[in-house]
């Protein structure tokens, strides 16, 4: 069975507060946590990593790399009761892998 291994971005920017969900965003770490399909951390690894969302995509950036992974948002759960300080976003997205895998951001 394949495996799809995301980036799991950590020590995000402060740009992280994504409480106005009809506003772009992009996060960037300093540390890239790389997982298995299970949710384990496979390896860490010290990058500069970058996750841009906009309507209508999620677009992963990891570390120096001339990769990318582009993802199509399906449907976004948006539930802020104060704005930038509490509540959370939830973005379903289908990543253009050779697999298309649906992702879950939260």
């Amino acid at each position: 069975m394949k495996r799809l291994i995301l980036p799991l971005l950590v020590v995000f920017s402060p740009a992280l507060s994504f409480g106005q969900c009809e506003k772009d965003v992009l996060l960037t770490s300093s540390k890239t946590e790389y997982l298995d399909g299970a949710g384990v951390v496979q390896r860490v690894v010290d990058e500069q990593s970058t996750i841009e969302i906009n309507k209508s995509q999620v677009i992963i950036k990891p570390g120096n790399a001339d990769r990318k992974m582009v993802g199509t948002i399906e449907s976004t759960t948006c539930n802020w009761s104060t704005a930038y300080q509490e509540g959370k976003t939830v973005i379903k997205a289908v990543f253009d892998e050779p697999s298309g895998k649906n992702v879950t951001l939260r």
